[in-house]
């Protein structure tokens, strides 16, 4: 891959939880045993309006609580000899770190809504009585307006076939993101926001001194959370294959057949096509069995 690729890619920092194993050019995190010590960074710092987006895809039964996500001003290296188990409450500790756990609930807000503790209102960042449904996800429905360019609505909804009010935002092809942008009135500090399934929740956190130094995202790949990828928004990936021709798909199985022993290009290929085909319908494109059990991560 060249150095103008690898600069596109957006990827997990090579400092994470010892039970993290980085995949797929580190743009795969999987929770390799435990339910803890499975922090992961982002690798570069956000953009104001940049949305970093990412992908649960697998889930694990028998343990308690899910995902959490967030951002954080601490510098992965400087605590690489003594990353938290937990990134809730034990990364919040340790200061300038912003993060949320993600819940079955529909929307975030009703963690909000039920009367959480003081303890947890303030581990979020968001003073309670905050008015902060507003939302600041720039859309026309079919186009979304970011700092890094314009990307398609489409790629923020879960993958699956269906209804996205079938799934929940724990579920195993659900898409959270999270971005900041800065505070209205106060141009030193930023409110942070998640966006669940295409849905923005409105402000989740405020005065983070988004200046005072990079702010990354923090993805803690915790409890029944087995594995996420990050969603590759950046960088010319999205066709929209949908409206493509038969052909095109002939052309693309060409493509995996001829650069097999390139798995990124293999993996660039395969985020493309799913994100406008859901991975329930992959069966119904006519493409070699070989190809589509890769579609489907039944194959290397």
């Amino acid at each position: 891959m060249s150095e103008e690729s690898r600069k596109i890619v957006t990827r997990f920092h090579p400092i994470h939880g010892e039970n993290i194993l980085l995949c797929e050019d580190s743009t795969v995190a999987v929770r390799t045993t435990s339910f803890a010590n499975s922090v992961a960074f982002s690798e570069k710092p956000l953009q104001p309006g940049e949305i970093f987006l990412v992908e649960i895809e697998k889930t694990e039964r028998g343990w308690s609580g899910h995902m959490r996500l967030g951002l954080t001003l601490i510098d992965p290296a400087s605590v690489n000899n003594n990353l938290p188990q937990y990134a809730m409450p034990n990364l919040v500790r340790l200061g300038n770190t912003w993060i949320l756990a993600i819940t079955r609930n529909q929307t975030i807000w009703d963690n909000f809504d039920g009367g959480l503790s003081s303890t947890y209102t303030s581990i979020t960042g968001l003073p309670p009585g905050i008015p902060a449904r507003e939302k600041k996800l720039v859309t026309d429905g079919v186009n979304v307006q970011t700092s890094r360019g314009v990307i398609p609505f489409n790629a923020l909804k879960p993958n699956i076939d269906g209804s996205s009010q079938c799934i929940l935002p724990t579920d195993a092809g659900s898409r959270i993101g999270i971005m900041y942008v800065p505070q209205a009135g106060c141009p030193d500090k930023a409110e942070m926001h998640f966006i669940i399934n295409g849905e923005d929740q409105g402000v989740c956190g405020k005065d983070i001194p988004y200046k005072a130094g990079p702010l990354r995202a923090v993805v803690d790949v915790y409890g029944t959370t087995k594995q996420v990828r990050i969603v590759q928004l950046y960088g010319g990936k999205y066709l929209c294959l949908r409206s493509c021709p038969v052909s095109l798909f002939s052309i693309v199985s060409r493509l995996f057949l001829y650069v097999s022993a390139v798995s990124t290009l293999q993996s660039a290929c395969r985020d493309a096509i799913l994100q406008y085909t859901k991975r329930n319908a992959v069966n119904l494109l006519p493409l070699p069995r070989l190809l589509k059990d890769y579609l489907l991560y039944q194959s290397q």
